[in-house]
């Protein structure tokens, strides 16, 4: 029914929440972890660069490693300080060379503890190439490099960065899929916590359910007897006020009760109707008919414009229901010499009923709140007018069940239209 489609909004919404925090989490630990990688990677880099440049494009023994900077050395593994304390192996390291330049610009020697996979030329261009880009601290095409002025010129020494990339992919990748399976284990465990949490609010609904049903059924019995006696009671002693008083009331209460039997059954989705085609026309005109005198009586004009021959595959108690709430709110809450303006149209294949009466008009806070169940505008007003606040409620159940719409268009102190598209 409608209320338990009104559980599985709010359970899938509590799942969106609890997903949308954790991907926030999950986002926020996947880029930090990266780029701490990424951040200590170049730092590393760095490190080892300058004591290449220290040590005039030469790596010292990792024995004495403390001397040129790093704070502890384990056999060729020097550790770095930080929060995650990572080994780096200096010996690893074989893609690196060192190249002294005049202060001419000429390559005076290239110095490499291992055999070069460039050629003499290829070196030139790469000196040539970082000396005309002004930086002498950055990347050049998949190569990092530092520049320092030496005594006979410069010293530009270079470091292979293929190695990092890879690394940092393979983390980035690793990283991914935990993210993913992360998140995939996140929503089940979402939609676990969303049966635990609205639990107490599904079987709180059930119940308030449950009430209405059962006391509308129990009530339709007294009732009943009540206005059996009422009759009897009439035809011994006559009409009077008093009784009339209470007939009136005897009324409005199986009014009521009818119309919560109603609500309760489509909630349990016990509404079992079945839809034919009918003559959508001759029905609401057969419908105008008895209301016209009740709009005469109080004064006012009512309009009507039905497009003739118009038919429609429904259910044809439920839609003269429809137009009878609409017809009977637009004359109740209407002034004396007010205008209301009945239409039945189409639009291509659909079918347009619209219910307009000149007025006081329903402020635009109260517009959302008018298909709830037993919201009333204006007490004061509806006390006068007898209305429990149910008529819209299941004029708006009867559009839903037909998979239309109905939208009110109000403006205060002129109009309030309502339209059903079906």
């Amino acid at each position: 029914g409608k209320r338990m489609d009104i559980i599985k909004k709010l359970q899938f919404k509590f799942i969106i929440i609890v997903v949308l925090i954790l991907t926030l989490v999950f986002t926020s630990i996947l880029i930090g972890i990266n780029q701490y990688n990424l951040k200590k990677t170049e730092s590393i880099s760095e490190i080892f660069l300058q004591e290449l440049i220290n040590h005039d494009g030469i790596m010292p023994n990792p024995k004495k490693a403390k001397e040129f900077g790093f704070p502890s050395v384990r056999g060729n593994f020097v550790h770095d300080r930080g929060l995650f304390q990572e080994p780096f192996e200096t010996q690893n390291i074989r893609n690196y060379f060192s190249v002294k330049i005049s202060k001419t610009g000429e390559i005076i020697s290239i110095v490499s503890e291992f055999p070069l996979h460039y050629t003499e030329d290829e070196i030139v261009s790469l000196v040539n190439a970082v000396f005309s880009s002004n930086n002498h601290n950055s990347t050049y095409e998949g190569i990092r490099y530092l520049i320092a002025p030496k005594s006979y010129g410069y010293l530009a020494v270079f470091s292979e960065t293929r190695i990092e990339s890879n690394i940092q992919s393979r983390l980035f990748n690793i990283s991914f899929v935990i993210f993913i399976i992360s998140l995939v284990f996140s929503i089940f465990v979402a939609w676990l916590l969303s049966i635990w949490a609205i639990k107490p609010v599904k079987e709180s609904i059930i119940k308030q359910r449950r009430f209405v049903s059962d006391a509308s059924h129990e009530l339709k019995t007294p009732l009943s007897v009540i206005s059996a006696n009422m009759d009897v009671l009439v035809s011994e002693v006559g009409e009077n006020k008093w009784a009339s008083y209470i007939q009136n009331e005897i009324e409005k209460m199986g009014t009521l009760i009818k119309d919560l039997l109603y609500l309760a059954k489509s909630d349990d989705g016990k509404t079992n109707f079945q839809m034919t085609t009918f003559d959508l026309s001759r029905s609401i005109m057969s419908l105008v008919l008895p209301f016209e005198a009740k709009v005469y009586e109080s004064g006012k004009n009512l309009q009507i414009n039905i497009q003739e021959n118009v038919s429609y595959v429904g259910v044809q108690k439920q839609i003269e229901q429809l137009v009878a709430i609409l017809l009977d709110n637009a004359i109740k809450y209407s002034e004396e010499k007010a205008e209301i303006k009945l239409t039945l149209k189409t639009s291509g294949n659909k079918k347009i009923i619209s219910v307009y009466n000149s007025g006081a008009g329903i402020p635009e806070k109260n517009q959302r709140l008018i298909f709830e169940r037993f919201y009333r505008l204006d007490d004061s007003r509806n006390r006068d007018t007898g209305g429990f606040g149910l008529g819209l409620a299941i004029a708006k159940n009867i559009v839903d069940l037909h998979k239309g719409k109905i939208q009110l268009s109000s403006k205060i102190d002129k109009y309030t239209e309502f339209t059903v598209i079906l």
